[in-house]
């Protein structure tokens, strides 16, 4: 959530967004385009299920458990487009009367720095906001001890 309290307006863009990898060689990751992302899935669904074609035709013995699992793979891009085109943080003008937008924002965790995710990663989160840029660091997973935010329970 981005919450503008100024008095003028403030033209925010959330693919100016960065995160910092800190523990591996300060591997910066841009924000990706949700849009983007969601055509290249698409993409690979489709040359997933070209292949899976191309297997039940050459093994029709297997041609029910295949074709269930194309079905099953076709609904999860299916509902992870939808999320990512609904839910994604979007462009907008901030101001008095519009001074607050929601909204995920994604990023990649591929590069030839970084690998699986079995130990304490520390990030930082930079988000620009007109001249300003905010840092939010923070670790996952968070160690013992950690003060964990939750929401309020609604009255």
């Amino acid at each position: 959530m981005v919450r503008y309290r100024g008095d003028g307006s403030l033209k925010f863009n959330p693919s100016q967004i960065s995160l910092e990898f800190v523990t591996h060689y300060k591997t910066r990751q841009d924000a990706i385009d949700p849009v983007a992302f969601a055509a290249k899935l698409q993409s690979d669904a489709d040359a997933f299920a070209e292949n899976m074609r191309k297997q039940i035709q050459r093994h029709p013995e297997k041609a029910g458990a295949q074709e269930s699992m194309l079905v099953m793979h076709e609904e999860d891009v299916k509902r992870t487009k939808e999320f990512l085109t609904s839910q994604n943080l979007r462009a907008a003008e901030l101001n008095r009367a519009a001074a607050e937008i929601n909204g995920w924002v994604f990023f990649s965790t591929k590069s030839k720095w970084l690998g699986d995710w079995k130990k304490h990663e520390e990030f930082v989160l930079r988000v620009p906001a007109g001249e300003n840029v905010f840092e939010y660091p923070f670790a996952l997973p968070p160690s013992s001890g950690d003060l964990l935010l939750r929401r309020r329970a609604q009255e």
